[in-house]
């Protein structure tokens, strides 16, 4: 090879390699900021404010008489975890086959029954660990405080909702009601005894 045809190869290669590693470290700045306890809390606060937001309008159009938007924002995609959303799907089906209950009868993201105002305060970070972490806040509703702890997770570039219980009663040494692990065993539940019940009908039917 000769010396002109070497010094044109390394050319080319340092031409290719220093945009890609000048990529790369951006892209590795931008994850470690984004594992940090700033960009977690920044993440709640934007995720509860668009949250809040939505729900406060239609309030106001429900105050107003207007039935408000036919569409929903799709929270739980946009804000939650992969498992949290295999669980809700398995809720979903298991809502679909058994007419007898619904698993939902409070709206887990302004710990409300029903369409009020809502706004929410304190967020604070109370343990990090790697890709994992906890976070509190409070949700307001009327004269309702409802403290809330989520689980994060970082996934997907970024910290999605992975568990979120509340203490609807407020009372020290009442337990948080842990929703995704209610939606686990509630489904679970139902599906082992729809399972009984077609077992015992063919055996009946037999």
């Amino acid at each position: 090879m000769s010396v002109q045809l070497f010094k044109w190869l390394m050319a080319l290669v340092v031409m290719v390699c220093i945009p890609w590693l000048l990529e790369s470290f951006r892209n590795l700045r931008n994850t470690d900021f984004k594992l940090s306890e700033e960009h977690l809390r920044q993440r709640v606060q934007t995720i509860y404010a668009k949250v809040t937001l939505f729900y406060n309008r239609l309030y106001t159009l429900r105050q107003e008489g207007e039935a408000g938007p036919t569409q929903w924002p799709d929270f739980d995609r946009l804000y939650c975890s992969d498992d949290w959303n295999r669980q809700l799907a398995d809720v979903a089906r298991v809502d679909t086959t058994d007419t007898d209950e619904d698993f939902f009868t409070w709206n887990y993201w302004t710990c409300a029954e029903g369409i009020d105002f809502v706004y929410y305060s304190d967020v604070e970070v109370i343990d990090k660990t790697g890709r994992q972490a906890t976070v509190s806040l409070r949700m307001h509703s009327g004269d309702r405080a409802v403290p809330v702890l989520l689980n994060m997770v970082y996934e997907r570039g970024d910290w999605f909702i992975d568990e979120m219980t509340c203490n609807w009663l407020r009372q020290p040494g009442i337990p948080y009601r842990e929703w995704k692990q209610e939606m686990k065993v509630y489904s679970t539940g139902k599906t082992v005894l729809n399972e009984s019940k077609n077992f015992t009908n063919e055996q009946t039917f037999l």
